[in-house]
């Protein structure tokens, strides 16, 4: 899964999006439980492509 990097939330069109660093999504998955988190990057690709970086993760169902 991947979110834009930071932190906030913002619309696009009729879109509502979550913002998350990596210390958010971690503490979201730790919350969410039933999850092993097996990667987690921020691709430079994607930022200068699109302008902004994103923080994007491989988790497994545990």
């Amino acid at each position: 899964m991947s979110f834009r990097y930071g932190d906030g939330a913002h619309d696009e069109g009729d879109r509502y999006f979550y913002d998350q660093t990596e210390e958010s999504l971690t503490t979201i998955l730790d919350q969410l439980g039933g999850v092993t988190l097996l990667h987690m990057t921020i691709p430079e690709s994607l930022k200068s492509r699109r302008g902004y970086k994103f923080v994007a993760c491989v988790v497994q169902k545990s």
